[in-house]
This record gives structure tokens, sequence and C-alpha cells, in this order.
């Protein structure tokens, strides 16, 4: 199965982009996002998800893919809710402390004791073409 966002205005640029199917083996209490871009061609939506029946809360944070350093300790996610999602038109306009970082790592953790399961992605929007990207969990 396959589940694709597709933009009908453009279609003949392109032909969409896939969005996983997220099996109950696919949640975990820290979902990692790699090589997210910064630059501000480009505007992210960070989606969360707990499993079905859990409101916990979520956190979120940006960090330095080489160092691993935390850059960002507090972003927007924290939310009770069954999904959640922030919209950052320009990461390094929206937190300076991750300008001179081209591609950064975001994760998303589940705060209750001990850990619910959760998932998350980002879409990534070029706001010239409107292509739309996905980055998925990473183990």
């Amino acid at each position: 199965m396959q589940l694709r966002v597709q933009d009908t205005s453009r279609q003949s640029q392109t032909w969409g982009t896939e969005i996983p199917i997220v099996r109950d083996t696919d949640l975990r209490s820290v979902v990692r996002l790699h090589n997210v871009p910064t630059d501000s061609r480009f505007r992210l939506t960070l989606r969360a998800y707990n499993y079905i029946g859990v409101l916990d809360p979520i956190r979120g944070r940006i960090l330095d893919e080489t160092t691993q350093a935390i850059l960002v300790d507090d972003l927007p996610t924290v939310s009770p809710a069954l999904a959640s999602y922030v919209q950052i038109n320009s990461l390094a306009d929206a937190y300076p402390q991750i300008r001179g970082h081209d591609r950064v790592r975001i994760e998303v953790e589940s705060t209750s004791t001990p850990p619910k399961p959760i998932w998350a992605f980002v879409s990534v929007t070029n706001n010239e073409t409107q292509h739309v990207t996905v980055i998925a969990p990473s183990p």
C-alpha cells in the first residue's frame, strides 16, 4: 500500500510525494528526523502522533547532526492531543541559534513515564516550486 500527496494543479510537473504508511512496529518513544534543511527557501511542517487512545504530551528539540549538541530544546510540539503539528516558515528565522547549520536533526519524544509510543515526520515544501519532500524517522 502507498499513501501519496498530489498537487493536481502541478500534476504535469510531479506525480506527488509518498507518505509512509505507519505500522505499530514503527512507533517508538523517541523519533529522530535527520538532515532537516534550515534554508529559508523551504517551509517545514513537523507532525507528531501519539498512539491511538494515548493523549500524553510530547517534546521536540533540534540538534546539531555532527556534534549532537542541543540547539533548540523547546519546539512548540508539546500537546496532549492525538496529533499535533507545528509549521515553521524558516527554521533559521524562527530559531536564530541554528544559523550556520545547513541541516539539523529534529527529535520528538514522549514525556510520559514510562515513555509511550509516538511517530513523527517533517514535510518540507519548496517555496518556489511548492514540491513537497517527506523526512521520515530513522533509527
